[in-house]
């Protein structure tokens, strides 16, 4: 996974598993990322993110998760936003850089011998 953003660019590599919550720093920018990946939907990687500042960072319309298809595309490239509510409540949207992610599933022949296959 990898960031940049104003604030500038960070990576990081991790090695995930099915059912275990993967979780990842981009410590350079203050990005947390935690990703899932279920056996039941292995196509399907759920992605968070949490900011060390108020207000960033976030995906599109304000979520923190976003779902991703791991199918036909090798980098994901998710932008992420930051921002704070106004006094009438709604929340001024400042795009702040991209978060990318390389998911790969490995070969079902790469098995742990627990069940469990990194991505």
């Amino acid at each position: 996974m990898a960031a940049n953003t104003g604030s500038g660019e960070d990576a990081t590599t991790r090695i995930c598993w099915f059912g275990h919550t993967c979780h990842g720093e981009l410590e350079e920018l203050g990005l947390q990322v935690d990703i899932d990946l279920h056996r039941a939907i292995p196509r399907i990687a759920r992605v968070r993110v949490h900011g060390r500042r108020l207000g960033c960072c976030y995906f599109q319309f304000g979520r923190d998760d976003t779902a991703i298809d791991l199918r036909g595309v090798t980098v994901h490239r998710e932008p992420i936003f930051k921002g704070v509510a106004t006094s009438d409540g709604t929340i001024e949207n400042q795009r702040v850089g991209s978060l990318y992610l390389n998911l790969r599933l490995l070969a079902p022949d790469r098995d742990d011998g627990k069940g469990l296959q990194p991505i």
